[in-house]
């Protein structure tokens, strides 16, 4: 079976695997981290090298500093601050490495472009992650997306990464 994965790399990020010619679920996995801060890479290369995947759609992380946004209650303008946007970058470039050390294709997409064809059918005015939820039980009815079985709220790194792999194959621009 040919399959795609989907990778969302934030800290509260997934990895979904699809198979290809239907989009089926085949898995779904939270972010293998090790403490709240720091992938665990060598599960990540794990999971990634133990299927047959055709090709790997990994999210562009950008670090988000908008100096025209206003001063929250604490004083500081919103985005990310200088540690955070430097972690993410570094836990990008990390399963960046991973892949590439994988030879496995892959494409890196912005969010922009998986969200417009994942998005199809849902409600324009609702949040991005609102939406998420809505797009993915429509597309997978019986994944529960939780990540252990003590979870009661489905896990929105594990939706995104299902997303990511769906939209960014049937994207259209």
């Amino acid at each position: 079976m040919k399959t795609i994965i989907g990778i969302d790399p934030g800290a509260s990020g997934g990895i979904a695997c699809l198979n290809a010619n239907d989009f089926s679920m085949v898995w779904a996995h939270s972010m293998p981290m090790i403490g709240k801060k720091e992938p665990n890479l060598k599960d990540i290369y794990s999971l990634l090298s133990e299927n047959t995947c055709t090709h790997i759609y990994l999210e562009h992380a950008q670090a988000s500093w908008n100096p025209s946004m206003k001063k929250g209650d604490d004083g500081k303008r919103g985005g990310m601050s200088s540690t955070a946007s430097f972690s993410s970058g570094k836990n990008f470039g990390a399963l960046l490495g991973i892949v590439a050390c994988l030879s496995i294709p892959h494409t890196i997409v912005k969010p922009r472009f998986w969200q417009k064809a994942a998005f199809v059918g849902t409600d324009a005015k609702m949040k991005p992650k609102q939406r998420a939820a809505v797009a993915a039980m429509r597309l997978w009815p019986d994944e529960s997306f939780l990540p252990t079985e003590r979870s009661r709220k489905p896990h929105e790194g594990m939706i995104d990464a299902a997303l990511i792999a769906y939209g960014s194959v049937n994207y259209t621009g």
